[in-house]
């Protein structure tokens, strides 16, 4: 699945059979530019640049939507998982 806000593209490249997903962080012009995932500790979804990429702030404002929205729905499914056992 590909989500595409304005200037970035996330696309899904999980692994199979994970309990959380990651997604390559992608621009037209510059291909991949890191990765968003799972921090265990932080209990959360944190993005990963790759070494030497730079942002402004529209491009940071989109990676920290996603990562606080994919959060969100990770922290959702857990709690429905829970009341449906």
């Amino acid at each position: 699945m590909r989500y595409k806000p304005k200037l970035l593209e996330f696309v899904d490249s999980s692994f199979k059979d994970t309990k959380t997903k990651r997604w390559a962080v992608c621009t037209d012009r510059d291909g991949a530019i890191g990765r968003i995932q799972w921090f265990g500790r932080w209990r959360k979804y944190v993005y990963y640049p790759k070494h030497g990429t730079f942002y402004d702030h529209k491009c940071q404002r989109e990676i920290a939507d996603f990562t606080e929205l994919e959060t969100k729905k990770h922290k959702e499914a857990l709690k429905n998982e829970k009341m449906e056992s």
